[in-house]
């Protein structure tokens, strides 16, 4: 059961045209650890999801254990370089590595029945799947602003549309206490997720749910 939720919660992260801004990349610090409490809409605990953020010369690594996946991406415009993601589905253990060059995705997967190369053509403009709730850190948070972006996620290996609208500041209820904090609605066409985060630099991500499952900062 839990392996079940652990892709089903991937996919509704997932499914995600425009200009999206300018980015604040400073946003992130040097080094950046973050643990998130996983649970259904009616309380019950998935697990934990632990999010590393770190700067290395001119790009950015992030990983992330639920599920398994680590994207390096261009210091400057966060757009990725190279990718792999680890997940467990019924035939077996799968790993998708992508590589990402001008006007071209490399992917390579590894399954249990062999390995397939397959070479994406694209000229589009995107952020990586995994890395997209982070993308409204380094965005201006301008209540009503929405910005059109693209995500590209390697388990599907396509581009989605989705729009990111900062709602503006609300005062939200969140582990028995209230805060101020940004709200943003992600937009993927076919349903909507809500997002909260911190008003101050360097504005965690402090909760982000489907509708069905939830990811709440552990503080």
């Amino acid at each position: 059961m839990f392996k079940k939720f652990i892709f089903l919660f991937f996919i509704f992260f997932l499914y995600c045209k425009g200009k999206e801004g300018a980015l604040n990349t400073n946003i992130f610090p040097e080094n950046e650890n973050l643990i998130y409490v996983v649970k259904t809409v009616q309380g019950d605990s998935l697990g934990v999801l632990n999010v590393s953020i770190k700067k290395e010369k001119n790009f950015i690594n992030f990983k992330q254990d639920l599920p398994n996946s680590e994207v390096k991406m261009d210091l400057k415009t966060l757009k990725p370089v190279s990718s792999i993601l680890r997940i467990f589905l019924p035939q077996g253990p799968v790993e998708i590595s992508s590589e990402f060059k001008k006007g071209e995705i490399l992917l390579k997967a590894r399954f249990p029945g062999g390995i397939k190369d397959t070479v994406l053509k694209t000229k589009e403009n995107f952020y990586h799947s995994d890395f997209l709730i982070m993308i409204p850190r380094a965005l201006p948070f301008e209540s009503g602003k929405i910005y059109e972006v693209k995500s590209f996620v390697p388990l599907r290996a396509q581009i989605f549309d989705v729009k990111i609208n900062i709602v503006g500041l609300e005062e939200v209820s969140f582990k028995d206490s209230k805060f101020r904090g940004y709200h943003v609605i992600f937009d993927f066409g076919v349903e909507k997720h809500d997002a909260y985060y911190e008003e101050k630099s360097p504005h965690r991500l402090l909760y982000y749910t489907n509708g069905r499952n939830s990811i709440a900062l552990k503080i």
